[in-house]
């Protein structure tokens, strides 16, 4: 019960402070999820929430990818499957302390851009979305 009024409480901190598109931008992301590393009392069920997160958002991703496999886009692949869900979080706090110039932009958007250049998921350059500007 209590991570089910966690991931409540979670989502409605990100209610009234993102554009329509996003529910969750980075730099909310990175400020309820980054400092669990050390300080946070409830370590485990922030954790658990932050990685169900980036987890779902790479579900997306490799469904995109299987999709454009099924189309004859073969220049992309899957993550690898002994990748766990405290790696992904990992990747992304990483994605997210490197670039900070990149948190207003949708958690999501982040997330498939943190996980696509940790993989090369695809074979031809990643090409960043134009609302984040040149690399």
């Amino acid at each position: 019960m209590k991570k089910i009024l966690f991931l409540i409480f979670f989502l409605s901190i990100f209610a009234g402070s993102t554009p329509s598109f996003a529910l969750v931008m980075g730099n909310d992301f990175y400020k309820l999820c980054e400092p669990i590393q050390k300080k946070n009392l409830d370590y485990e069920i922030i954790q658990e929430v932050c990685a169900y997160y980036v987890m779902g958002v790479t579900d997306a991703l490799q469904l995109t990818i299987a999709h454009l496999q099924e189309n004859g886009i073969k220049n992309c692949k899957f993550i690898p499957s002994d990748v766990n869900s405290t790696q992904l979080l990992d990747i992304f706090i990483k994605y997210l302390k490197d670039k900070p110039q990149n948190r207003n932009n949708a958690a999501a958007a982040l997330i498939e851009i943190a996980v696509s250049e940790a993989f090369t998921l695809c074979t031809k350059p990643y090409q960043t979305p134009s609302f984040l500007g040149k690399k």
